[in-house]
């Protein structure tokens, strides 16, 4: 059999790097499992490897004269190459977890009840945007904040007028998809991979930033091979909240910030060791950006849910709200209330008037919000 010169340096460059993640296995197993990233493993290999690079670059010709130095690049560069080996460790986990994940016609399924899920969760958000609740805490936050005390509703209600349509735009072009589908990036894979757990355990649904997609593992919400679509449900939609937050912070507002520091001022948060949580559980639930997309969504519900205990101005019933607090009611799913466990019960009132203006926040940082 001939073989080609392009062919032959192909072979050379592809087997010097088997080599090379041979020599090194113990990088590589570090990557696999999630101990290094994949920037700290191709630092690594790019200090220890030079010797090796540097004999397939002899090997193949590419120090040969200009010619050859100007050749095509490798087909299959370095990078590609790690990124391939993080994606297939982290699949060959995955599938290991949840085998039924191999089974086309069970994995279809999923996807359709996820697509049909995502729509309806878009569409409850959006209307949520467009609701006079939604428009009446927006103007509750504004007019609590100490510059905007001269300003006319009138005024207040131009701002959210601003931020209304780049709201539903970020709803309506932000991607879903499933973990396993796709390419994600590595602290993705690192987060969702089976058996690592954060302080609430096994990562089931986040937001990228990098990518801006939400990312989801639909087989942590199945029960008796049906999915949890009360659960799942509540997860889409705590993600879709942490993308507009991200997004807006990141070109308009920040509004998680400017929540929380409401919620600070207002002194309605207990202490770490009131609560009885560890301080990492402590630390995620308090933090900006999960508070704020915590206790949106669970206004929303409660909106949608129990319309009577919330009047059109957006104020709760504070019975209502004690009876959440008190966890006496869950919203059929007690996650959705689990950040009511860092807040004051013996300041109720305060966190009634919290609640009734939790909204989308305002800053300074575009003219047309000034």
């Amino acid at each position: 059999m001939k073989i080609s010169k392009i062919q032959l340096k192909q072979i050379i460059r592809e087997e010097t790097l088997v080599l090379c993640l041979e020599k090194y296995d113990k990088d590589v197993y570090l990557l696999n499992e999630g101990l290094i990233t994949e920037a700290e493993f191709l630092k690594r290999l790019g200090r220890k490897a030079l010797p090796w690079v540097t004999a397939a670059a002899i090997g193949t010709g590419a120090l040969a004269g200009p010619k050859s130095a100007i050749a095509s690049p490798p087909d299959r560069p370095a990078q590609a190459q790690v990124a391939q080996t993080v994606r297939d460790s982290f699949l060959g986990a995955f599938y290991n977890a949840y085998p039924q994940a191999q089974d086309e016609s069970i994995n279809s399924d999923i996807k359709r009840q996820i697509v049909q899920k995502e729509r309806e969760i878009k569409g409850k958000i959006a209307l949520n945007y467009l609701s006079e609740q939604r428009k009446e805490a927006f103007v509750k936050f504004i007019q609590s904040m100490d510059r905007f005390k001269g300003q006319s509703r009138e005024q207040i209600l131009q701002k959210f007028d601003v931020l209304k349509p780049e709201i539903l735009k970020i709803i309506q072009n932000l991607p879903v998809e499933l973990v396993h589908e796709g390419t994600q990036t590595d602290r993705m894979y690192r987060s969702f991979r089976p058996g690592f757990s954060q302080s609430g355990g096994q990562v089931a649904a986040a937001y990228d930033e990098v990518s801006n997609k939400v990312i989801v593992n639909p087989y942590e919400y199945m029960s008796h091979g049906q999915l949890n679509t009360t659960e799942i449900e509540n997860s889409m939609r705590e993600e879709i909240y942490h993308a507009i937050d991200h997004t807006l912070s990141e070109t308009m507002i920040p509004m998680s910030r400017l929540q929380t520091q409401a919620a600070k001022a207002m002194d309605i948060f207990l202490s770490k060791a009131e609560t009885g949580l560890s301080q990492e559980r402590y630390d995620y639930l308090t933090s900006d950006h999960e508070f704020y997309a915590k206790m949106l969504r669970l206004k929303d519900l409660v909106s949608e849910s129990f319309e009577d205990e919330i009047d059109a101005e957006g104020k709760i019933n504070i019975i209502f709200l004690k009876k959440l607090m008190d966890g006496k009611e869950t919203l059929g799913d007690p996650s959705v209330i689990e950040v009511l466990q860092v807040l004051n019960p013996d300041n109720i009132n305060n966190v009634w008037k919290y609640f009734n203006m939790v909204a989308q926040a305002d800053t300074q940082k575009t003219s047309q919000m000034t």
